[in-house]
């Protein structure tokens, strides 16, 4: 039921962040039971025999709590005696007191000043979390920048982008903790028991295994995908252009050196062509055509080539040439042969260069005029 309570306090504590309401239990003051309030301030300086539900912009308990306290709000203090436990959640949380049972916490930034006791438990999420004091039982943290300056009676588990064991730390018992770098413990610090380190998930992404494999795998779908794409341009041709396939393909064959020299001079022209036309203003969304059409065309070219080899090929078995077939083995051949490092990538080169100039090469001519 707290728990729940502790939820509710939490999702509607924004309401009463806009309330100027000063709400104060005075030092002299006992309250019997439960103690409720809402409002802007909230101090609780008397004594309370029940448990502290309150939502306020800023919450002080600096009295004696014979509950427990469950609290939320932009800001929270507590100062003074929980003999219960402390369920809070704020942008800033300050434990200055002594909680006899546990301490769970959620915030932006939280601390545990040097008189702070807790005689249980400790969990702690936030951005920065420093925790001073001494807590009796175990502490485990989750945040982006962690110190510890206290004492720990038993054992410490962290997660953190950053952790910091300071000089008079004392652990009872082990201290196992997650994070992007090995945290820095100073050598004067005890730790009863062992230290555990394990790189974050983050770190295992970005520097492990997992580095790797994501690499790996991306590399492997850009390939597939490639390969793909380079298939469906091959099987456009072979059904919607099949006269501009054996246009080109027949250049490839009775002109092969031609069209590797020509693809070297479009290479040099072209972007040139199209940096004067960008610097006109006529001429700008022609070059933005051109440059579309070019990266395209780079890119589609070595399918020709392709065709080309495996036409060869196919013809010496007496099976048919421009095929979906062909088409398919010689591209399995053709991205297994690029993975070879700079043998692929000059292979990748010559069969662009050379799709390139047979294309242009194998350019219907133009009828003169009469």
């Amino acid at each position: 039921m707290r728990k729940v309570l502790f939820l509710l306090l939490f999702c509607f504590s924004h309401l009463a962040a806009a309330d100027d309401e000063y709400i104060v239990l005075q030092e002299e003051q006992v309250h019997e039971g439960d103690y409720f309030a809402a409002g802007g301030t909230i101090e609780v300086s008397g004594t309370v025999k029940g448990d502290v539900y309150v939502v306020g912009s800023q919450i002080i308990v600096d009295g004696h709590v014979l509950g427990s306290v469950i609290a939320t709000g932009g800001s929270v203090e507590i100062a003074g005696t929980v003999d219960g436990n402390v369920r809070i959640a704020g942008g800033q949380i300050e434990i200055n007191g002594t909680v006899g049972r546990n301490v769970t916490a959620i915030g932006g930034n939280i601390q545990f000043v040097s008189k702070t006791l807790v005689g249980g438990n400790a969990v702690l999420t936030g951005g920065i979390v420093d925790v001073s004091g001494q807590i009796k039982g175990d502490l485990t943290l989750s945040a982006s920048n962690a110190r510890l300056l206290g004492d720990v009676g038993r054992n410490v588990h962290a997660y953190a982008g950053e952790l910091r064991v300071g000089s008079k730390v004392d652990i009872g018992g082990n201290l196992d903790y997650s994070s992007s770098a090995p945290a820095r413990i100073d050598s004067s610090a005890r730790i009863g028991g062992k230290v555990t380190y394990e790189p974050s998930v983050i770190t295992e992404v970005f520097k492990g295994k997992w580095r790797q494999g994501l690499i790996f795998g991306f590399r492997l779908t850009g390939i597939l995908m490639n390969f793909a794409f380079s298939f469906f341009i091959g099987a456009l041709f072979l059904r919607l252009f099949p006269k501009k396939l054996k246009r080109t393909l027949e250049t490839l064959k009775s002109k092969p050196g031609k069209s590797f020299w020509v693809g070297v001079l479009i290479l040099v022209l072209l972007p040139v062509a199209c940096l004067l036309l960008f610097i006109t203003i006529l001429g700008f969304p022609i070059a933005l055509v051109l440059l579309a059409i070019s990266l395209l065309g780079f890119y589609t070219a070595k399918i020709f080539p392709i065709f080309w080899v495996s036409n060869a090929f196919l013809s010496k078995l007496n099976l048919k040439v421009n095929s979906l077939l062909g088409l398919a083995i010689g591209l399995i051949i053709f991205f297994l042969l690029i993975q070879i490092p700079i043998f692929g990538s000059l292979l990748s080169s010559a069969f662009t260069l050379l799709g390139l100039g047979a294309l242009f090469l194998s350019r219907p001519a133009r009828k003169k005029s009469k």
